[in-house]
């Protein structure tokens, strides 16, 4: 009787690790889908900010090499003019 009544808790016990086993798979099996959506997801992410910053690069590129634009950059950022020119400031009358 001792005998058939170990077996028996014996093939419990194997048939608990079974599931626990079994469960935790397919857990990890879940996260191993969701974590390739997510590979995948952000491998498109890369690819459309690779061609954003080709086209911002190309876009720094053409400001940089045009004269105009060079000029009005130091003229908005920097204040600068040129030797014959008169800068007049315009104040509204809201400033004060």
């Amino acid at each position: 009787m001792s005998e058939r009544r170990n077996g028996i808790i014996l093939w419990l016990i194997l048939t608990a690790v079974l599931a626990v086993w079994v469960s935790n798979s397919a857990i990890h099996l879940k996260n191993v889908f969701r974590m390739n959506l997510q590979k995948k997801r952000l491998i498109q992410e890369r690819k459309d900010l690779m061609t954003e910053n080709k086209g911002l690069e190309q876009y720094l590129k053409e400001l940089r090499e045009y004269d105009y634009m060079k000029e009005r950059m130091a003229r908005l950022t920097l204040g600068l003019k040129r030797k014959d020119e008169t800068i007049f400031k315009i104040k509204n009358g809201v400033d004060k």
